[in-house]
């Protein structure tokens, strides 16, 4: 097992100490990434840590938080008019893209696996009969695929 902190070293932060630079796109409130400070190469000061983020991340907004707002922003959370605000609800075309792209990456594996099997079965086997029933067992799941999609 190893060790890696040292509880007793007054140089080490407790994690609900932490504090953050938040680098939030301007235009979004989304959260571009995190300075932990206190890390030698981001800077061991909050001044430190924004000079770096500054110098990294130009033309952004830089925030100075907790671990709470670490996690937050981490969940999705956005950074707009000075607070943290749960992201907006997906409108109804996102939630159908969503869900069309879920039903396109299922099939494609299925439908991939399925031309798998009848190239095995006419190359490798050389059994006509069993890549003809792959033939149908595909044809089904390109139906089954085409009804889904027409679902939504």
């Amino acid at each position: 097992m190893f060790d890696f902190i040292n509880q007793n070293d007054p140089n080490i932060i407790p994690p609900s100490e932490n504090e953050y630079i938040f680098i939030i796109d301007g235009e979004t409130g989304k959260r571009i990434t995190s300075l932990l400070v206190g890390i030698p190469s981001f800077g061991m000061t909050i001044q430190e840590c924004l000079g770096y983020a500054q110098r990294e991340y130009p033309n952004n907004k830089y925030v100075v938080g907790n671990e709470e707002m670490q996690q937050q922003l981490c969940a999705g959370y956005l950074y707009i008019d000075g607070a943290v605000t749960p992201p907006p609800e997906p409108t109804e075309e996102e939630k159908q893209r969503r869900q069309l792209a879920i039903i396109d990456s299922k099939y494609s594996a299925i439908l991939k696996q399925d031309d798998a099997d009848i190239i095995q079965a006419v190359t490798v086997l050389q059994d006509e009969d069993l890549a003809e029933s792959r033939r149908v067992l595909r044809q089904q799941h390109v139906s089954e695929y085409v009804e889904e999609r027409s679902k939504l």
